[in-house]
């Protein structure tokens, strides 16, 4: 299998989160094609369980500061074909791949708001406004439907993209995405766990909608949670399913077990019963203090030469992703905050169901969710 190479840029930021190797100033992780196979007696069963991924080698690149590999940009057609040769009646004639360059595809609160308006940089990219999730419910026709019609033809260059959060937790849209758009490129925002679940949880509570208690969201996510759990918090149990990694160690099993799994077997079935194993999908993975890096520095708060560089540096990253020619110098970040907007006086009643997730009413809540924060930087 050809060897490629992936950057996976992210700058986990506190204890739990020191993830990657740093390198000069910010973390990167450079991968091959597919991970390094384990010389341990259990390879036999192993290959049985994975069969379609073959012997590979994790590769460390010394990267120059300010240096990086461009990745190819999707070919597109010639001739724009007709939407019913496309698809007709829920059966693909054609590959719609083409329609989408990239994706935010996680996780919910991580900047991916920002992200989708970012992406919107004229005569260079362009996303809908709209989270778009129908690959979650495999609808899968509407969607490729929205991309033919909502999405702009001219310039035949221009690169389009689409933001859905929760796609990287859906068994249905990783499948969508490995048989209909199996070049798109996904980006992937993180954040630490107790950041993300006050920010969650506030922003639950400013679109009035009524919440539960926030200890009483510990665990998985249930009807009364409003999709809001720690168990969302388990981000590298999401990133695992992407195929980075063979999943053939006990160890690394252990840190993705769930409540209700007694054995490792049991763990490595439920993760890659629908992963990108032996695929080529490429992965840009942010953290939230890269975007605010940027923000910053734009908008001329707490700049320094170390935070301007970060700042320059990340664009850098995204632009190579993109695979934009060295030309296109990408702008400063925007930021988006999402959510209802109300007068002073609604905002300030509003503002007393939130959480300061610090208080010590929440010492139990932030144990929960500093291990997981623990566990995804072992992993």
């Amino acid at each position: 299998m050809p060897s490629l190479r992936r950057s996976i840029i992210v700058t986990f930021m506190g204890l739990a989160y020191a993830i990657m190797v740093l390198t000069q100033g910010r973390l990167m992780r450079t991968l091959s094609n597919t991970p390094q196979s384990s010389s341990s007696g259990s390879q036999a069963d192993d290959a049985m369980i994975v069969p379609h991924l073959e012997e590979r080698k994790i590769k460390k690149k010394k990267h120059d500061y300010g240096a990086c590999d461009l990745l190819p940009v999707m070919e597109k057609p010639l001739v724009r074909p007709a939407f019913s040769d496309i698809v007709r009646n829920w059966t693909f004639f054609k590959s719609p791949n083409w329609l989408l360059d990239f994706a935010v595809v996680g996780f919910p609160k991580c900047g991916t708001s920002t992200m989708m308006r970012y992406l919107n940089i004229p005569n260079v990219s362009a996303s809908l406004q709209d989270e778009q999730c129908f690959l979650s419910f495999n609808q899968d026709e509407p969607f490729v439907k929205d991309l033919y019609d909502k999405l702009p033809s001219d310039p035949p260059h221009l690169l389009r993209g689409i933001k859905c959060p929760q796609n990287l937790e859906s068994d249905h849209a990783l499948h969508n995405f490995q048989t209909l758009f199996p070049r798109t490129k996904l980006i992937v925002g993180v954040r630490h766990p107790i950041l993300w679940f006050q920010s969650f949880y506030n922003f639950r509570v400013n679109n009035y909608q009524k919440m539960i208690p926030a200890n009483e969201c510990i665990g998985r996510c249930l009807g009364k949670t409003r999709s809001t759990c720690t168990d969302r918090g388990k981000f590298h149990y999401s990133l695992a399913r992407l195929g980075k990694t063979l999943l053939n160690d006990p160890e690394e099993l252990k840190l993705l077990r769930s409540h209700n799994q007694k054995d490792v077997q049991a763990i490595r079935r439920s993760i890659t019963n629908f992963t990108f194993l032996g695929s080529n999908t490429k992965v840009f993975l942010y953290d939230t203090d890269q975007l605010a890096h940027d923000i910053h520095t734009s908008s001329h708060h707490n700049i320094t030469e170390e935070s301007a560089r970060m700042a320059k540096q990340f664009r850098e990253d995204l632009r190579c992703f993109l695979g934009l020619p060295p030309q296109i110098e990408l702008p400063p970040m925007i930021q988006e905050i999402p959510g209802i907007r109300y007068s002073a006086a609604k905002q300030a009643e509003i503002d007393k169901g939130k959480i300061n997730i610090c208080d010590d009413t929440y010492i139990e809540l932030r144990k929960v969710l500093l291990d997981h924060g623990t566990k995804a930087s072992r992993w």
